[in-house]
């Protein structure tokens, strides 16, 4: 999905084109559990979270080879829905969930 973006510190979605696949988020390891390839023009990671669940993840341009030391974490009980802006040369790796936190890319 793509979006004209107005830059006031929040994302405001002027457009939408379309939308990927919902999908169960893989469980995460110590070295990040990637997430399926990135939907052609899609420019954010959309993922839904229910009261109980959390995600935390790695913004990498390659897989970690050890435990990343910076990452993501969000809970579901904060931001049932989160958007994670993605770029070409990177992936979201999947480091530890709980729950059954889903995504899409948009």
């Amino acid at each position: 999905m793509a979006y004209n973006i107005i830059d006031t510190g929040n994302y405001v979605r002027d457009r939408v084109v379309g939308m990927g696949v919902l999908q169960a988020v893989p469980e995460g390891d110590l070295n990040g559990q990637p997430l399926e390839e990135i939907a052609p023009g899609a420019e954010f990671v959309r993922f839904y979270l229910g009261a109980e669940d959390s995600i935390s993840f790695a913004i990498e341009a390659e897989q970690p080879t050890t435990e990343p030391e910076n990452f993501v974490t969000i809970n579901g009980s904060d931001s049932p829905v989160h958007d994670e802006p993605i770029g070409a040369g990177i992936a979201i790796y999947i480091i530890a969930t709980t729950g059954t936190p889903k995504y899409r890319y948009v």
